[in-house]
């Protein structure tokens, strides 16, 4: 979904976003070549949307690489999560919002006390 957006922020003109590192950069790059095969041609949104959230379509499995999840997502040690919320102000953010789904109640309490230190 990362690198979806990313396309979707270049190709529909929204504002230009920061250069990615050049590891991050080649799997954008190798993206938006399998977007644009998509059939039929004026609905690539159907295959294109189709697992998100869900599942990765064979075509992304090797676009997933580790350096992506750690670079895109919040998958990692207590340490290095608190690390990286207490810099989020350097990179302009003054909120965090988790998304944890329901029937979770002990994530509530991991992410409240990794959030205390902020």
């Amino acid at each position: 979904m990362t690198l979806h957006a990313m396309v979707e922020q270049d190709e529909f003109g929204s504002p230009p976003r920061q250069p990615l590192p050049a590891h991050l950069q080649a799997l954008l790059d190798r993206y938006p070549r399998d977007l644009h095969q998509y059939v039929p041609e004026d609905a690539r949104y159907l295959s294109n949307h189709r697992g998100h959230l869900l599942y990765l379509r064979p075509e992304e499995e090797e676009l997933c690489t580790a350096e992506l999840i750690r670079a895109t997502t919040w998958t990692a040690s207590r340490e290095e999560l608190r690390e990286r919320l207490q810099e989020r102000p350097r990179f302009g953010y003054s909120h965090v919002a988790v998304n944890f789904g329901s029937g979770a109640p002990e994530r509530l309490e991991d992410w409240a006390d990794l959030c205390l230190c902020i």
